[in-house]
């Protein structure tokens, strides 16, 4: 929450904008009010495009599967609610966390545990976490080596919504289909 730093700057009679997209719809939205505050064009639509080619191809290795994404550590994940749980539906997969708990919300380790997913996407810092808990080496993406960490850079690319979301989906992809069980 940003609206002290708002308020403060707002004091020094500074003009404040705040843009918070919590989905892919109101990013590509901001993205269009930036331009026009800026009075700049910014080219959404090979962005746009691009994001509805994505929508009808989906990866067919991944359709169905269940993922776990690990931001931070203390077991705080994303939801179906936010951009980077769309980004993880447009591959097909399906994530263990639903909207209705809230964009990032903290989990309990058997909730993990029991929904037990086909993959497991975690930060570094995710990491540590994660391996450190009982009964990690039980869970079937551990088994399977069905699990992909992102270093620093590639979570900064993917935890802040922008243009670079083209990228972000593709290391993504690339990250899950190289765990992918080979047929």
């Amino acid at each position: 929450n940003y609206s002290y730093l708002i308020d403060r700057l707002k004091s020094y009679s500074i003009q404040v904008v705040p843009f918070d997209p919590q989905n892919i719809q109101q990013m590509v939205s901001d993205l269009n009010r930036l331009s026009k505050i800026l009075a700049s064009p910014i080219d959404n639509q090979g962005l746009v495009k691009a994001l509805e080619h994505i929508k009808q191809t989906r990866e067919p290795k991944l359709q169905g599967k269940s993922i776990y994404i690990g931001l931070f550590n203390d077991l705080f994940t994303t939801s179906d609610a936010t951009f980077i749980g769309e980004l993880v539906s447009l591959l097909g997969l399906q994530n263990i966390v639903p909207a209705h708990l809230g964009p990032y919300p903290k989990l309990h380790w058997e909730f993990i545990l029991r929904t037990n997913p086909d993959y497991i996407l975690l930060t570094n810092d995710a990491l540590f976490d994660l391996v450190t808990r009982p009964g990690w080496q039980q869970l079937k993406a551990y088994q399977e080596q069905q699990v992909c960490t992102l270093n620093k850079s590639e979570t900064d690319v993917l935890v802040r919504p922008g243009p670079r979301i083209l990228e972000s989906f593709g290391r993504l992809k690339k990250c899950l289909l190289t765990k992918s069980p080979k047929p």
